[in-house]
């Protein structure tokens, strides 16, 4: 396995976090270790040996850059309830004297969540920025993220119409996802659907699937959202579009998926597994 050799400086952890940039550096200096434990585990779950020789290569790019941003982000969240802090206006650093109170539970939640919320978006981004590095979902060990199209922080408002998601609001999604996920596949095949990922892994989505990945998009969009109708009427439109083209779906043409859906008349049921809303 390859090593990540990335330094994280205070400068990169003041742009990460910067509500612990303070000029003394004592934040910092507490998280060096976690920084560089989080590192290596984000890099080889998810970077892979070809992703962590693109990140080594350009240590000043996007993506060494997200991913030192990831690290620090989740050292900081991982040690937070530990350390006894001092908020203030414009940051917080750790309590030293007996004249400063720790900060209030209140706060540090409302710092919790804020931090959970980025790390979640860029622990995604780094998902959207390997896509691109040549041979990345070629390696095997990767094959298995993302494992759902709707895999990005993001999505919850671009599809599930949250203005301002939170990370809890991820939290409670991902069974949502995991189940939506689980009607696609039954109904267009754990073959097509493979391959709808293996295309957007790769960053090699034609556009015929890209339209089909639209949809799946928006179908698991409206289950967050609880809108059966909607996801309903989503699926019905997307499976029309792929039954009016057969010849430019041919995994899904050829999988039993086709010939269960032809067989039963392709009817949607309310009590299939897709219906597990968050209400």
């Amino acid at each position: 396995m390859a090593t990540i050799n990335l330094t994280v400086n205070k400068q990169i952890f003041d742009h990460a976090v910067p509500a612990a940039k303070e000029p003394k550096g004592t934040v910092f200096a507490k998280m060096q270790e976690c920084i560089s434990d989080n590192m290596e585990s984000i890099a080889s779950e998810l970077l892979g040996d070809v992703g962590i020789n693109a990140a080594n290569a350009a240590p000043t790019e996007k993506l060494a850059v997200t991913l030192m941003h990831a690290a620090c982000i989740g050292a900081v969240l991982a040690n937070l309830r530990s350390m006894d802090l001092v908020l203030t206006a414009t940051g917080f650093g750790v309590v030293s004297t007996n004249d400063t109170a720790p900060a209030s539970k209140m706060r540090v939640d409302a710092l919790e969540e804020e931090l959970a919320r980025h790390f979640y978006i860029k622990y995604h981004d780094l998902h959207t920025l390997l896509f691109s590095v040549v041979g990345w979902a070629d390696q095997i060990e990767q094959k298995q993220y993302p494992c759902s199209l709707f895999y990005h922080f993001s999505f919850l408002s671009k599809f599930a119409g949250f203005t301002h998601p939170k990370a809890k609001d991820w939290d409670l999604a991902i069974p949502v996802i995991g189940a939506a996920d689980e009607f696609i596949i039954k109904h267009i095949s754990y073959a097509y659907h493979e391959e709808l990922l293996d295309e957007m892994r790769s960053n090699s989505v034609s556009t015929h699937n890209g339209v089909i990945i639209y949809y799946i998009r928006s179908y698991i969009g409206a289950c967050i959202q609880g809108r059966a109708d909607t996801a309903e009427e989503i699926y019905k439109r997307m499976m029309n579009i792929i039954e009016d083209d057969l010849d430019d779906y041919p995994t899904y043409r050829d999988s039993e998926a086709y010939e269960t859906n032809h067989f039963e008349g392709y009817e949607n049921k309310r009590e299939e597994g897709a219906y597990h809303f968050l209400g």
